[in-house]
């Protein structure tokens, strides 16, 4: 059907400043036009009403949704979502793997996504306590005691037993699964130096790369996993509760150290 034929239903104002660009063989593109949402159905209902055609809308298949407040600027998504995504795009033409990957990425991004959330909120309880008593708001010596009014110590507990595991399942689980998606096996890097060291000599034989970043890898992964979330969950480590000091009218709090690390 030429393109004039279904402009006509438009309306005049809107056909008045439509046109159309006729390319040979087939091709007729029209000019921009000033269609709202609105226009657009009430063309369709003009077509159906004055043609023999029968509209049928499609039925809702897709939902999109808002997930978040950062966009390119923010370098964990450009790194970690808009970036790979692309690279996966390049890297897996497959729809079958591509599911795979994604399935398996599904996971760790949110895992992570969740990690940070929890490290900001553990950063800002910190920071937001520590300026309270260093500003003397809710710190006073009464006769050779500080009293400090606002507690943190359980939360901040909370807090990190939260992190800990969060980032530990987000390394082991799903580093694992995107690797096993992408036909790697990477479980050596999380078992004892013996079977690490085997795992990365065999591995530095195929893919040297991937072997070099698994080995700076373990200098970070191996304090996380056993020095610290293994420690809290085996031998009953928990982070030591804030000690207060003052001197000359002015306080501090043993914590602020740990707010950079």
């Amino acid at each position: 059907m030429p393109l004039e034929g279904l402009l006509v239903f438009l309306g005049k104002d809107k056909l008045q400043k439509g046109g159309v660009v006729k390319r040979p063989p087939d091709l007729q593109p029209s000019y921009a036009l000033p269609v709202t949402q609105r226009d657009f159905g009430e063309f369709l209902q003009r077509l159906q009403n004055q043609s023999n055609m029968i509209i049928r809308p499609e039925p809702t298949k897709w939902t999109v949704q808002k997930l978040a407040d950062e966009g390119s600027r923010s370098p964990f998504m450009a790194r970690l979502f808009i970036g790979l995504m692309k690279l996966r795009d390049a890297a897996l033409a497959d729809p079958a793997k591509r599911e795979a990957f994604d399935k398996a990425y599904e996971f760790t991004i949110m895992s992570l996504w969740n990690t940070r959330t929890t490290a900001n909120e553990i950063t800002r309880l910190l920071e937001e306590h520590v300026k309270k008593v260093e500003s003397g708001q809710i710190a006073r010596v009464m006769g050779n005691a500080i009293h400090v009014d606002e507690e943190i110590d359980r939360e901040l507990r909370k807090q990190i037993e939260t992190f800990l595991n969060s980032a530990v399942r987000t390394l082991k689980q799903g580093m694992q699964d995107i690797a096993k998606s992408l036909q790697s096996d990477i479980g050596f890097l999380f078992k004892k130096a013996g079977a690490f060291t085997n795992g990365l000599l065999a591995l530095e034989k195929v893919d040297p790369e991937l072997a070099a970043y698994l080995r700076e890898t373990r200098t970070w992964s191996e304090p996380l996993v056993v020095g610290a979330r293994n420690a809290m969950e085996h031998t009953g480590w928990m982070l030591p509760k804030i000690k207060y000091t003052e001197a000359g009218g002015a306080f501090a709090s043993s914590n602020r150290k740990f707010l950079a690390s």
